[in-house]
């Protein structure tokens, strides 16, 4: 008998020993992997009489999304001490009906992965891949499920994996083997929070604040080493345990990260939050490409630590996997959240003050042209999931513009002794992770903290639909907004670029609105920009190279542009051309820059906001 077997033996009979108990015992066996599925074995809780239902999701917590994961079910049967069948029927996308549950000793099926589902429509770091030998992303909801009503009863998870791979997860980690790892949960809502992944051993840890971080990566061609992730966020993480006084909230935080191949560049890239972790679905291209976004996203995956871990409302505390309901309060959870992870880097001098604007700037305008801001965001968040689904991208723009100006608008109130993160951390002391607020008192709450000129703030801005006052809460910290204006500068060929992510270059996409100077050059379609002006240029630095061009020439100078060129033959050559630059003037929105002639109170608001 073979050490592999004789584990996953001794986890059945485990599975068996603790089923007197009133908790779940699951069994998963990597090793085993048929039609790109993996086996699951559920021993549920004694004590179960008459008709039950088994579920897996319809939602997840963080997803504000249908993802239905009783999809990926397959041949599911209750069986009873001899493994007959015991009746059962599957009454909707994610729930079985299982007759006379106290014969039921067992519940097993196959469940299929979302990566290669097709058309699953699962967003990728909320999914599950089955990768035989190579990689297993167990988000657990769409593997386990749970008993309607028991779902508050305990986990224990007994996987059985190659011995090449390593498993990483904030579980709890109740005993390991080569080969062989039991984890256990308090509940189903931690089970599911808390997802594992099995791929070779590249991880990095690290201290902060009295917590453990650590690093999971999955690169197929070692592109992105969990050191190099590493090295990108250890500053971030300090700069995040100072933003909130000195310690963090969590003893272990996780990041799993899965870096997709060329033929996945199609897929949504991003992260799901966890309350003690986080899952990375992002593109795999040498690390310095996406060195950025790393910051980024660990910024804001990060930050979810103090909402929803520390303040929640019972929409989430209490979350209904099968009939979700959804809080009026996205502007805290991922809006605050947003905003936050960039105001951290400011702060810590990780970006600049120019960078951070830049990056509220963009978020505004966005906001504005592609969203409806005519709507409450209470209304919004409310109902994400079907009437207002098209609108839910906002609470990364309007949502974290949102926390931006409650931010500034607290400062000014408070003549810069109070700010956002003072009432977050007020707001952690009344609630915290164990206690939900009700979803109509958190606005009355916040007033309690602060005064009734913040409670019109809400009032006006997040439950009604006036536009945010952005030149107002700018003008507090020194910072000019105009809304419009007219701006002459050198144009920059009119062309449409996307990202080569081979490369790192820019690649002419669309020139149906070129100006003067992009005809004068002559670029077509499928151009793939090495030099302009003399400097190399790709997505690390091409805004550097327009601003260092307009700043060095005047209309009429003669620019040199050298492109890579490919024919309808795939023949590949390089293309040097030259033309005349071209002014070119423009009606610019939403401008944001320092006020030249800042008074000492608006200079003490933004030391106070960004300086300090």
């Amino acid at each position: 008998m073979t050490l592999k077997y004789s584990l996953f033996l001794l986890a059945v009979c485990i599975s068996f020993g603790l089923s007197a108990q009133q908790q779940y015992s699951v069994s998963l066996d990597l090793n085993v992997v048929q039609d790109d599925r993996i086996k699951v074995v559920v021993i549920p809780p004694v004590g179960l009489t008459g008709e039950v239902e088994y579920s897996l999701p319809k939602v997840v917590p963080g997803t504000y999304s249908i993802a239905n994961y009783g999809r990926f079910v397959q041949d599911f049967a209750a069986l009873d001490a001899k493994g007959m069948r015991v009746a059962s029927t599957k009454v909707s996308e994610n729930t079985w009906k299982i007759e006379r549950a106290e014969l039921v000793t067992s519940i097993e099926y196959w469940a299929n992965d979302s990566y290669d589902f097709e058309k699953s429509g699962v967003f990728e770091p909320a999914g599950t891949n089955i990768e035989e030998g190579k990689n297993f992303l167990l988000n657990l909801f769409g593997f386990v499920g749970y008993i309607e009503g028991k779902d508050k009863l305990p986990y224990t998870l007994n996987v059985n994996y190659p011995e090449a791979l390593y498993g990483t997860s904030a579980l709890h980690r109740d005993s390991a083997a080569p080969g062989f790892d039991r984890w256990t949960a308090d509940s189903y809502f931690l089970l599911h929070d808390s997802p594992i992944m099995y791929a070779a051993p590249d991880t990095a840890s690290t201290m902060v604040g009295g917590a453990l971080i650590t690093i999971h990566s999955y690169s197929p061609n070692g592109l992105v080493s969990a050191a190099f992730m590493m090295e990108q966020v250890t500053d971030l993480f300090e700069a995040t345990r100072v933003y909130l006084g000195g310690t963090l909230p969590v003893d272990r935080y996780v990041i799993l990260s899965y870096f997709a191949e060329g033929d996945d560049f199609d897929r949504g890239f991003g992260a799901l939050e966890h309350w003690n972790s986080t899952v990375f679905f992002l593109p795999e291209m040498p690390g310095e490409y996406i060195a950025k976004e790393i910051t980024d996203i660990t910024s804001h995956e990060f930050l979810h630590i103090i909402t929803p871990l520390n303040i929640h409302s019972e929409e989430i505390g209490e979350f209904n996997f099968s009939d979700p309901k959804m809080s009026k309060h996205l502007w805290l959870y991922e809006g605050v959240t947003e905003y936050t992870s960039h105001l951290v880097q400011v702060k810590a001098g990780m970006i600049s003050e120019e960078e951070f604007v830049a990056t509220m700037k963009e978020k505004i305008e966005t906001s504005l042209y592609s969203h409806n801001d005519r709507v409450p965001f209470t209304v919004m968040s409310e109902n994400c999931l079907d009437i207002y689904k098209q609108e839910y991208y906002n609470v990364y723009q309007k949502g974290a513009l949102i926390g931006m100006c409650l931010d500034l608008a607290l400062l000014n109130w408070s003549d810069g002794t109070y700010d956002l993160a003072m009432l977050m951390k007020d707001l952690s002391g009344k609630y915290g992770s164990e206690k939900s607020f009700k979803d109509d008192d958190l606005f009355d709450d916040i007033e309690a903290f602060t005064g009734p000129e913040i409670r019109e703030f809400f009032i006006r801005y997040v439950e009604g639909a006036e536009p945010l006052p952005l030149e107002e809460c700018f003008d507090f910290a020194g910072i000019v907004y105009i809304d419009e204006r007219e701006v002459t500068a050198l144009s920059f060929t009119g062309a449409a670029f996307a990202l080569n992510p081979e490369s790192g270059r820019l690649v002419v996409v669309q020139t149906d609105e070129m100006d003067a100077f992009g005809i004068g050059l002559g670029l077509k379609d499928g151009d793939e920009l090495i030099t302009f002006d003399g400097m190399e240029i790709d997505v690390t630095n091409y805004a550097e190279v327009i601003e260092t061009y307009r700043k060095n020439h005047k209309a009429g100078d003669q620019i040199v542009v050298v492109v890579q060129r490919t024919d309808n033959k795939g023949n590949s050559k390089t293309v040097k051309m030259k033309a005349k630059a071209v002014e070119k003037t423009t009606t610019v929105r939403h401008t944001v820059v320092q006020n030249p002639d800042p008074t000492e109170r608006q200079l003490m608001i933004r030391k106070a906001w960004i300086n300090n």
